[in-house]
């Protein structure tokens, strides 16, 4: 058994475990889905491990996605262990790409770079993720710190190529389109969007939602 769950409540195991199920019931019975025990709670160890299914279950039974714990909320622990499927599955279920641990001002998209994960580093930067941190240092720069060179590379390359990048086949286009609701998601081909339509219109929705609101306290600061 992992450290994190042993003598801890019972909602921990099936979150370690990955029993969704088991989850479930235990959400009817009343767990307490939020619980934090030694800086995590269940979503945190599902995030850490990997665990889709548990995390699925632990956020549409009522646990927060966005809740605080001791390295952050459960996205930006899934982004330092570069668990990109569990990011993107986190964000879809409504996690805050762009919150900052308290400790540091470090985001999802700076932890992942600090710790080389090109890949989760490209999802969010190409889902809209903000790139600079409260000390004004840029996405390369916590790359090189964290002594990873093939990621400050990475992203010089990157950079100037997603602009013609298909964000489903990963195909490079000058003939890539912008999805005409959130403008942040490009594709090669009609039919490319339209493989990707199920997955991607849960975070078109909130990305919308996150311009509007962008938008409104623009206004109110002008």
């Amino acid at each position: 058994m992992h450290a994190h769950t042993q003598g801890y409540p019972a909602i921990f195991l099936p979150a370690e475990c990955n029993k969704p199920e088991i989850i479930c019931v235990l959400a009817k019975l009343g767990a307490d889905l939020n619980e934090n025990i030694g800086g995590y709670t269940p979503l945190g160890v599902a995030a850490e491990k990997g665990n889709l299914e548990a995390a699925k279950a632990l956020v549409e039974s009522g646990g927060d996605v966005n809740i605080p714990q001791i390295h952050g909320t459960a996205l930006i622990i899934a982004a330092q262990r570069g668990r990109h499927e569990m990011m993107r599955l986190l964000i879809e279920l409504g996690a805050d790409m762009n919150t900052r641990r308290p400790t540091d001002g470090m985001t999802a998209v700076l932890v992942a770079a600090f710790w080389g994960h090109e890949k989760a580093v490209r999802m969010l930067y190409k889902l809209g993720a903000d790139m600079k941190c409260e000390n004004c240092l840029n996405i390369s720069a916590w790359a090189e710190l964290g002594g990873h060179s093939k990621v400050t590379e990475m992203l010089e390359k990157v950079m100037n190529k997603l602009s013609n990048e298909c964000d489903f086949c990963g195909g490079c286009s000058k003939r890539v389109k912008a999805c005409g609701r959130c403008l942040k998601v490009h594709y090669c081909s009609r039919e490319c969007q339209l493989e990707d339509f199920k997955a991607h219109k849960r975070v078109c929705k909130k990305l919308v939602q996150q311009q509007q609101l962008d938008t409104g306290a623009a206004v109110e600061n002008a």
